[in-house]
């Protein structure tokens, strides 16, 4: 049960933060983006000698470490913490669930593995995208 509701949020924020984070800066960085502060970053992008599959793939491994900081910062912080509910009801601490919740977003059995539609900077080193592959 504690290891089904600690993977419902590790999917959910996966996908619902990673994801789309990823997804809006590739909007960017190819133009589909209509806001005001996102045609100035693309401006900005556009004076870049990097390519933009490297500034996708920058980008990405900074979404990881900003998850990963976040997720370190509950686990290791008594005042503050992450908490969901089971099905009674009762209040459950998420980083009392895991051995190190900011590791469960890396490895074979990671959440980005497990959830994620993008990959991590070690699957894509030797890629030319940061897509995952269909299997």
């Amino acid at each position: 049960m504690k290891e089904k509701l600690l993977n419902e949020f590790g999917k959910y924020l996966i996908e619902e933060v990673r994801d789309d984070s990823i997804f809006e800066f590739n909007e960017i960085v190819n133009n589909n983006s209509i806001s005001k502060e996102n045609q100035y970053i693309f401006e900005l992008l556009k004076k870049s000698k990097v390519p933009k599959e490297d500034l996708i793939k920058i980008v990405t491994e900074m979404i990881d470490k900003c998850l990963f900081k976040t997720l370190f910062f509950f686990q290791s912080q008594e005042e503050f913490t992450l908490t969901t509910k089971d099905q009674k009801g009762k209040v459950i601490n998420l980083a009392e669930m895991s051995d190190g919740l900011s590791g469960e977003i890396y490895g074979e059995n990671g959440w980005i593995k497990k959830f994620s539609e993008y990959e991590q900077i070690d699957d894509w080193m030797n890629n030319s995208d940061n897509k995952k592959k269909k299997k």
